[in-house]
């Protein structure tokens, strides 16, 4: 049955929601709110990828590439393209709807889509349609970015047109003078920009290309250095470089959405005429027509008189104290404010036409793109009804309604009355609680480009593949990657891992406790998240850092990550982790370890707490502190990690800007070589690692190199499976967590090295942390050449036995069978190890290998996510207490449901039961 949306139902007031709305524009020119920003790269390109995201040798975790944010960046893209000139009608917003694997966008424009608009969508369809799942070649490229710089041609050239207003020949002089050699650099590149804006003004590309390469390398706070007393110059140079950079990445963003979002191939991109979703209902007989309201009614509904001092209290605006408000001036204003009907904002447009669809909002990805920040009334809508959008630049506008609309369910007639309700509380409650007024913001986005589009696609087949097949997860995995990135919320449980027993789920029957500050037995839990016993407000406010994780007392900040690190001993992974606290400026591994050990002394020895960490780093005097901590005590009890940072201070000064130390894949593994390349002798001596034959000698050569770094291979690469083919799978112990698993590596890693090059590693260690290496004398070692025929010849344990560390490897039971057979022989259960350890549930479609060996447990391409996130679950459950070669012969011999139950018990996902009962007949039929 269908429904209509109309105001005349129960709780909706038309007339008195347009009239305070319109009173809100009025006040504090309409900025009635704060600035929410989501835009995930609002801050500019602080952080990028490695050039080559997924080469083996930068080691990079599949579960960096966050398809979410790819499909957010798609969505704020096309719109921004979309709305190719200025003016609030060009406001364009996208969404995408996700139904059985076939995305379809949907666009929409605050002023309707002309019909240039329209052939640019037509075209784009058909471009990404063609050239996804194909190697993308120079000609799909150019066409696509002619497309895109057609579109935007309007925009580019009044930015062209901004710019060189700024860039005048004495301002760059002036930079090119300046004490600062970032400053200095920027200068350089400003001027060959306003060279290419000058003299081809015409070449368009070459202008955004020109500006995309400026805005990569500087972010808005080096552009406000340009004129140190007056910022602002420097901030509008630093905008119009990255609007003009749009086009630019927008091309790069379409191209990664179609190597690597799902469904692509079929993608369709449609548009919503917002005439079509108004309903022009016929007034009932008798049905009087309901008049808009005056200003006099605004203030009787808000209990104030109607005279001049009551107006300039409701109106009065901190921006513009020159401007006083009087009854009559509110009256006038208020008159010339232009009728709200059939102004339907482009994100409004959007949800309505999933109404009028019938579209279930289970289908939508829960995200709507958007050329600008939304307005307060649209961000708010889009919240209540689950969306949500690039932020909000918290200004009301008068021309914003919702019209009638028709042939809609009771659900979503349900959703938007709520939504509305909402709303008209929302501006209730705003003019009545006449706040101090907001500083006015800019409602336009600068920038604008996902860390995970900026860097240009690959041009490797099976890493495009390997991206497209691997990336594909839906939320349900989010309880596997929760180790490797943030959680979303504080309050997720699964994003942690904690020692299991620390904090559950309340358990109904309990009703008493320990405190965990006193150890008082109490019945009083924490009040803000029901999690653990606290006996008073005194003890929970002291509650210990894990349970900060899982409670929602404060916003999570970088030293929270970089403190739970510590105690647990491992390197950060967090990208913000290693930027807040100097970590992505160290040169070397082992600086960066010297440098986790001063922060391990901070938290652990000297008990400071991570929220006077993050004070201290936020007031810039992080590097001052630590000095003041490790100077309290002796200096003979200081360790060796403080005195190496007083020679390496340049790590965390935080009052001048110091670049990262950053090497590309490719740089590195040519260093690598380099390094590595004495240990070849004979006629390899003088070979290049190409010139290396045969291909195994080059493959062992370059294991044999990363090792030299003190460096183990990641469970999956590109062309290359050393982690596989060197016997790392058979190390895997009872502990199947992500840190279980590298810690396991980590000890075969340290064996190899061992054997390759004695105690090389440990006399660098010592070497960069600037102390005298006491260790025992290096043992014999293995050359390369001896090295290659035993691996190659599957006789690597003799070497071992050799060089004396065979009661080592006889530490992992099935190493020394595993390296000595033949690759084609080998069990089935080893890469189903390398699957679980690669920790991507989409991951055995990367390579046939893989998937042959997860086809023969039951785990193939047919398989949805939610039986496969199962399976995955189950096999990392029953690895952790069976031996691998008995669950090898139970799935062989088509008894492994009964296996399991024997080890797990009967309490067993049905999904999984199901699955191993389809399994088991299959090995039976074919015995």
């Amino acid at each position: 049955m269908s429904h209509t949306f109309h105001w005349g139902l129960d709780g909706l007031d038309k007339p008195r929601f347009e009239a305070y709305t319109k009173i809100l524009s009025l006040r504090n020119g309409g900025q009635a709110g704060d600035v929410i920003t989501f835009d995930p790269c609002e801050a500019g390109l602080d952080v990028t990828e490695p050039a080559e995201d997924g080469d083996s040798i930068a080691g990079q975790p599949l579960t960096n590439f966050d398809n979410d944010k790819l499909k957010r960046a798609f969505l704020d893209r096309l719109s921004e393209i979309l709305s190719h000139t200025r003016g609030g009608y060009q406001v364009a917003a996208a969404l995408m709807i996700e139904n059985l694997g076939v995305p379809e966008v949907t666009v929409a424009k605050n002023s309707g889509l002309k019909q240039t608009d329209k052939d640019f969508i037509t075209a784009l369809e058909k471009v990404l349609g063609r050239i996804v799942g194909c190697l993308i070649s120079l000609q799909d490229t150019n066409e696509l970015r002619e497309l895109i710089l057609t579109q935007y041609t309007p925009r580019v050239k009044g930015y062209i047109s901004d710019l060189q207003k700024y860039l005048n020949q004495g301002r760059i002089q002036l930079m090119k003078q300046s004490g600062s050699d970032t400053i200095r650099a920027l200068a350089v590149q400003i001027e060959a920009l306003s060279l290419v804006l000058n003299q081809v003004p015409h070449d368009l590309n070459k202008i955004v290309l020109e500006a995309y390469h400026i805005r990569t390398l500087h972010n808005m706070s080096i552009f406000e250095q340009i004129q140190p007393e007056k910022p602002s110059v420097g901030r509008q140079i630093g905008d119009l470089v990255y609007l003009l950079s749009r086009p630019h990445v927008a091309l790069l963003t379409f191209v990664r959405a179609i190597e690597r979002i799902e469904g692509f191939d079929k993608l369709r991109v449609r548009w919503v005429e917002f005439t079509s979703l108004i309903k022009k209902a016929p007034l009932a007989k008798g049905q009087p027509m309901i008049p808009p309201w005056t200003v006099g009614q605004v203030f009787k509904s808000l209990g104030l008189k109607f005279n001049d001092v009551e107006t300039r209290a409701l109106m009065h605006s901190g921006a513009d104290k020159s401007s006083t408000w009087n009854r009559d001036k509110l009256v006038n204003r208020f008159g010339k404010l232009k009728a709200t009907e059939n102004n339907i904002h482009a994100e409004v447009q959007l949800v309505l036409d999933l109404s009028k669809r019938g579209v279930q909002l289970d289908h939508a990805f829960k995200y709507v793109g958007c050329s600008k920040r939304s307005c307060l009334l649209c961000y708010s809508f889009l919240s209540t009804t689950g969306f949500a959008c690039r932020g909000c630049h918290g200004k009301v506008y008068e021309l914003w309604t919702i019209p009638e609309l028709d042939g809609i369910s009771e659900g979503s007639l349900r959703l938007l009355s709520e939504a509305v309700k909402k709303l008209q509380s929302q501006v209730t409650k705003s003019l009545r609680h006449n706040t101090k007024p907001r500083p006015h913001v800019k409602e336009s986005t600068v920038g604008g480009s996902s860390i995970a589009t900026v860097v240009p696609h690959t041009e490797d087949q099976h890493l495009a593949t390997l991206i497209r097949n691997h990336l594909q997860t839906d939320r349900e995995h989010s309880i596997l990657r929760a180790p490797i990135i943030r959680p979303i919320s504080p309050q997720s449980e699964d994003t942690l891992s904690e020692t299991p027993s620390r904090s559950r789920l309340p358990v109904e029957h309990e009703t008493e406790g320990e405190c965990k500050t006193c150890d008082n037995i109490t019945s009083r839990r924490c009040t803000l998240c029901g999690r653990d016993w606290y006996c008073s407000e005194h003890c929970q406010k002291q509650m210990r850092l894990y349970h900060i994780f899982y409670c929602n007392l404060r916003p999570l900040t970088t030293a929270d990550y970089l403190c739970r690190d510590c105690f647990e001993d491992r390197m950060p992974d967090d990208p913000e982790v290693l930027d807040d606290f100097g970590f992505n400026r160290c040169k070397t591994r082992d600086e960066q370890s010297h440098l986790l050990g001063v922060y391990i002394g901070l938290f652990k020895y000297f008990d400071v707490p991570s929220e006077t960490v993050d004070g201290w780093r936020r007031n810039g005097i992080l590097l001052d502190q630590i000095a003041q901590a490790f100077n309290k005590i002796p200096e003979e009890s200081r360790g060796k990690y403080f005195p190496w940072l007083l020679r390496n201070t340049h790590l965390l000064s935080q009052d001048k800007t110091v670049e990262p130390s950053q090497e590309s894949p490719k740089s590195y593994l040519a260093r690598v070589f380099e390094e590595a390349r004495p240990y070849l002798k004979g006629q390899d001596s003088g070979k290049t690692m190409e010139q290396l034959e045969p291909l195994d000698k080059r493959r062992c050569f370059t294991f044999f190199a990363l090792t030299l770094q003190n460096s183990s291979p990641p469970p999956i690469e590109l062309a290359v499976d050393q982690w596989y083919d060197f016997g790392f799978a058979t190390c895997i112990g009872r502990d199947l967590t992500p840190e279980g698993i590298q810690h396991s590596e980590g000890w075969l890693g340290g064996l190899y090295s061992t054997l390759l090059f004695g105690r090389k590693a440990r006399r660098a260690y010592c070497k960069s942390l600037g102390i005298p290496y006491d260790g025992p004398p290096d043992p014999p070692i293995c050359p390369f050449d001896e090295f290659y025929r035993a691996w190659s010849s599957y006789t690597l344990p003799s070497v071992f036995d050799k060089y004396g560390y065979g009661d080592r490897i006889d530490e992992w039971p099935f190493f020394r069978k595993f390296i000595s057979t033949k690759p084609e022989k080998r069990a089935h259960v080893w890469r189903l190890l390398q699957y679980i350890a690669i920790g991507e549930l989409n991951a055995i479609d990367s390579t046939p290998k893989l998937m042959n060996a997860a086809k023969f447990y039951g785990i193939s391409s047919h398989v949805d996510t939610r039986e496969r996130l199962a399976l995955y679950e189950f096999y990392r459950q029953l690895l952790g207490v069976v031996d691998p070669l008995s669950l090898e012969e139970a799935c062989e011999q088509g008894t492994l449901l009964r296996f399991a139950l024997e080890h797990l018990g009967t309490d067993m996902d049905t999904r999984v039961k199901s699955s191993l009962v389809r399994l088991d007949l299959s090995k039976r039929t074919r015995r």
